[in-house]
């Protein structure tokens, strides 16, 4: 394979930031250069990146970005957290991407076809922020990152153990909506009628479609009412029952409204919304994000409705690709899905204790379950490192 030619010391700039001031006037160029991404992912962008490093770190974890630019051009975005954790009863610190139940995958963002030179670099910085530092971490990336064929291929100095992150389901967009509604089994599409006859049944029912930064916040704000009577509020996982979560999604749907990635779906009747799901458009991926209904219209099969309607029109439109279903649930299983894997990756500088303590404590690990004697080995080397290291 041939490298692109290096760009000139003068030319090229990696930049090490560590304040929302100093990141905002990059913020356009950011999001520019996820919407071109292959992997069409809101999370890349920096609507979503500093939302969730506003009000999703703890107040043990720090961050700082690294930004490389060619001349005036972004051509690389690195989000970094950083976290002190034990490793064999010493504090140590670990890098890792963004990520938590909100926010899944976080991947290097770079141009494309400049991986193999932007990615070293970034790595190369990571010892400017601590010479002695343990991983980096990187969870969720879809099997087309770019990104990720790269470290497979290996970095000079850096050592990397992969694991399978599951799966999630996508819908490719070809064809017409008639062409679609002959790939659905026929019972499915005799429920869907039946549901529509039911939800239309319902005084002043309709189907809306919002979008546009004027409607962010109130969109929000039913969403959340809905969200409120469904089953993730007798689980606790609703987002009204954590001010972090309530701060984190008026920031993100604000951040995307502006940009007009943001759209929502609502069934309406009697006077409410029943079902709600939200959508980030990244180019002509339609990201289908969370999705709730009212449990008092169960019977309804609000939220299965609400997503045909937002899936054929998907199709009607001509401008989507595919809508990303993000995760893996049987009841997607009624559409044409295909399935996406997803891997976690960790990296180790080749330095005796990480590799010790780190990279082969983890090549154990994932290979232990299926080796008796090895697995006796990983429950010694467990009790001795503290089980420092939870693998994909």
């Amino acid at each position: 394979m041939r490298l692109p030619a290096p760009p000139s010391p003068k030319d090229f700039q990696i930049r090490i930031i560590r304040t929302f001031k100093e990141l905002e006037p990059h913020a356009e160029a950011w999001d520019n250069l996820a919407l071109q991404s292959p992997q069409q992912l809101p999370d890349l962008s920096y609507a979503w990146t500093v939302s969730h490093l506003e009000h999703q770190l703890t107040p043990t974890e720090s961050w700082f970005c690294l930004l490389a630019y060619d001349r005036s051009s972004l051509v690389g975005v690195l989000p970094v957290v950083t976290t002190l954790q034990k490793r064999m009863g010493m504090n140590r610190t670990c890098f890792r991407t963004p990520y938590n139940d909100q926010t899944a995958s976080i991947d290097f963002l770079i141009q494309r076809g400049r991986e193999e030179e932007v990615i070293p670099l970034f790595i190369a910085q990571l010892p400017a922020i601590d010479p002695a530092w343990f991983s980096f971490e990187m969870r969720h990336l879809p099997d087309g990152s770019p990104s990720l064929a790269m470290l497979g291929r290996g970095i000079m100095g850096i050592k990397s153990v992969a694991g399978s992150d599951g799966w999630g389901c996508f819908i490719r967009v070809r064809g017409s909506v008639e062409e679609l509604q002959k790939k659905l089994k026929p019972n499915f599409k005799k429920n869907l009628r039946k549901a529509e006859h039911k939800f239309l049944s319902l005084k002043d029912a309709k189907l809306s479609f919002v979008s546009g930064e004027a409607h962010s916040e109130e969109a929000l704000r039913r969403f959340i009412e809905v969200e409120k009577a469904s089953w993730k509020f007798d689980q606790g996982s609703a987002i009204i029952q954590s001010d972090s979560l309530v701060s984190f999604y008026k920031a993100l749907t604000g951040r995307l409204g502006d940009l007009g990635w943001l759209e929502w779906q609502f069934l309406e009747a009697e006077g409410k919304a029943l079902a709600a799901l939200m959508t980030i458009r990244v180019n002509r991926s339609l990201v289908a994000l969370k999705i709730c209904f009212d449990e008092a219209y169960a019977a309804f099969s609000p939220g299965i409705y609400l997503l045909a309607k937002t899936v054929e029109r998907a199709f009607a439109s001509g401008r989507v690709a595919e809508v990303n279903l993000l995760t893996d649930y049987p009841w997607f299983y009624h559409w044409p899905v295909e399935k996406r894997s997803y891997y976690n990756i960790t990296m180790f500088p080749s330095r005796f204790f990480p590799l010790f303590a780190g990279y082969y404590w983890m090549m154990i690990r994932l290979k232990s379950g299926r080796i008796s004697a090895l697995r006796r080995l990983h429950d010694v080397w467990r009790r001795l490192s503290g089980d420092p290291i939870k693998d994909g």
